[in-house]
């Protein structure tokens, strides 16, 4: 009887044994699995994060100091422009609706110096488009104005209605006013917008 006994615990035993034997991979496999859950969990929650590591922002504009000369320019152009160009155009270049297009963030303004330097000298004819709307509107002539009182109003209309472009020198101005010294009539933009000045004095 004691035998019995004693072969019925060791049998039971050793079911026991092997039942664990088996639920353990089971339990070991869930236990990583809980883990990894979690862990993508805790990255999910950081997704915001994560996504702005992946883009980098782009350095900021590399801003050339004035010198003395250009600075005194700039005053300049700054007055010239509060006196003559912001009464249409507006203090802050946004322009006026029906009387000037914006020069704010305008390719007119801030592309190549030529071409608003075109502008000022001999004047605009006929549409252009400007920031999206089309302007069918005449911009004078300034004849009033030297070299010297161009290259200051671009160079400040540039630097501060526009985005730190590089200031206008006078010796451009003049070198623009006379390839063109010919020209009698108001520049449209069909003229000026794809050809740089080598091939505006052709026409």
């Amino acid at each position: 009887m004691t035998l019995r006994l004693s072969m019925k615990k060791n049998v039971a035993a050793l079911l026991l044994l092997a039942s664990l034997v088996a639920i353990t991979p089971c339990l070991v496999a869930k236990a990583k699995s809980d883990g990894t859950s979690k862990k993508s969990d805790r990255t999910s929650n950081r997704g915001p994060e994560n996504a702005e590591l992946k883009f980098k922002l782009p350095p900021p504009p590399v801003i050339i100091p004035l010198t003395a000369e250009q600075q005194k320019q700039f005053d300049n152009g700054k007055t010239i422009y509060a006196g003559l160009c912001a009464a249409c155009h507006q203090p802050t270049g946004t322009g006026l609706e029906g009387l000037a297009p914006p020069l704010l963030d305008s390719s007119w303004v801030l592309g190549p110096a030529d071409v608003p330097i075109c502008i000022v000298i001999h004047g605009l004819g006929g549409p252009i488009n400007v920031a999206g709307p089309t302007w069918a509107l005449e911009m004078p002539p300034l004849p009033q104005f030297t070299d010297e009182q161009i290259a200051s109003v671009l160079t400040y209309i540039r630097r501060d209605v526009g985005t730190q472009r590089l200031p206008v020198e006078t010796a451009e101005v003049t070198k623009i006013r006379e390839t063109n010294k010919a020209r009698t009539h108001s520049w449209t933009a069909e003229e000026l917008k794809p050809a740089p000045t080598a091939a505006r004095k052709k026409r």
